[in-house]
């Protein structure tokens, strides 16, 4: 048996041991007007016993201009509590529930997910996922790097969005070129806490060792594209003129089916996958209020 058997082996008795049989997914009925959203999460693991696939680069793969769920998940939140705050001063001004029966959730079997995530950002993992990770980190063949969760749609269609994947460790930073038209925002410069123009504030991005990105689309069938690198820095002491960034990349695309794990290999890494599929479940209309009936006075018994 080659490796790439053994390996998969290695891992579907991991799998197999969790017990993560998935239970059938018992879906309401959808909505046309409100399509399925999908949450995927992905867990990047190292094999230990790994085979080295790498190649020499001038510089390091550059991700940064994908959409990023964790920075994502972090602006939300600020808006969120900004808009709280709002809220608490303006007596008109309120924010509709997301939580209760007059709140919108996502619906899976029996499971429920409010308040309603925002598309992309960084979410929780299931507990399917935890069971995976936590199988993975006690395999003494394995290395988990890093791990994602997000919620999406994915439309027949429609435009789908690469978002990012990466682990904590920063191997370089990437400074963006200025715009070629400044832009002018004289106002926000108090509202940073800089004196300097807004237009001239470098904003460097960082470029993680585990990097990439992943892509979850609609054509006739639902499809999982991933572009995911290890890349290494040249060495301090590296004596040779030119020296190289040492890069193992996994690029697969395939079809994928939700609630069932997916599992993408190569001789350095690999990616185990989970895409579940939920369904909007609107809220409650809100009570009408009650009449009023009306009162009837009656005289008093003259005798």
């Amino acid at each position: 048996m080659n490796r790439s058997g053994r390996t998969l082996t290695k891992l579907g008795c991991l799998l197999i041991g969790l017990g993560l049989a998935l239970p059938a997914l018992t879906l309401a009925q959808p909505d046309a007007s409100k399509p399925a959203v999908y949450r995927v999460e992905l867990i990047v693991f190292e094999h230990v016993d790994g085979r080295s696939d790498r190649r020499a680069a001038a510089d390091a793969l550059n991700f940064t201009d994908a959409l990023d769920p964790d920075a994502l998940a972090q602006f939300s939140s600020a808006i969120e509590r900004h808009l709280q705050s709002l809220a608490a001063l303006l007596p008109n001004f309120s924010l509709p529930p997301r939580t209760g029966p007059e709140a919108a959730a996502l619906v899976r079997a029996d499971q429920q997910i409010q308040p309603l995530p925002h598309d992309y950002a960084s979410a929780p993992m299931s507990p399917e996922m935890t069971r995976a990770l936590s199988r993975l980190e006690d395999s003494p063949a394995h290395l988990p790097v890093a791990t994602a969760a997000w919620f999406q749609p994915a439309e027949r269609g429609a435009r789908s969005t690469r978002v990012r994947v990466h682990d904590a460790e920063t191997v370089a930073m990437y400074q963006p070129p200025p715009p070629p038209r400044p832009l002018f925002l004289p106002d926000l410069g108090p509202l940073l806490g800089r004196d300097l123009p807004f237009e001239s504030i470098p904003v460097a991005r960082p470029i993680y060792r585990l990097d990439g990105t992943a892509r979850l689309r609609r054509t006739q069938f639902l499809r999982l594209e991933l572009d995911l690198v290890l890349q290494s820095a040249p060495e301090a002491d590296d004596t040779l003129g030119d020296p190289r960034w040492q890069l193992h990349r996994l690029e697969q695309a395939r079809a994928v089916r939700p609630g069932r794990f997916e599992y993408f290999d190569s001789s350095r890494f690999g990616v185990l996958a989970l895409i579940t599929e939920f369904e909007w479940l609107e809220p409650e209309p809100p009570p009408e209020p009650a009449s009023e009936v009306p009162t009837t006075t009656v005289p008093a018994n003259p005798g």
